[in-house]
């Protein structure tokens, strides 16, 4: 391995509301795809008790230490 070390991004999405129980954001279902998380948000927005949704990124960043190739 050179001096450059290799990193890799994974990207997930979670989908939060509030609702009429509780009037802090929590975690409704995570994490996901894209796509996934965006099917879930547009669903939820036809839920009577949802006062308020939204999509959050989740970026984790793994880093490659030591890597042997033949």
């Amino acid at each position: 391995m050179n001096n450059q070390q290799a990193m890799n991004d994974k990207i997930s999405y979670g989908v939060f509301w509030k609702h009429d129980e509780n009037e802090e954001w929590s975690l409704f279902a995570g994490w996901l795809p894209f796509s996934d998380a965006k099917g879930i948000y547009n669903k939820l927005a036809l839920n009577p008790s949802c006062k308020g949704r939204r999509i959050v990124e989740r970026v984790e960043t793994f880093e490659v230490y030591q890597e042997e190739q033949p």
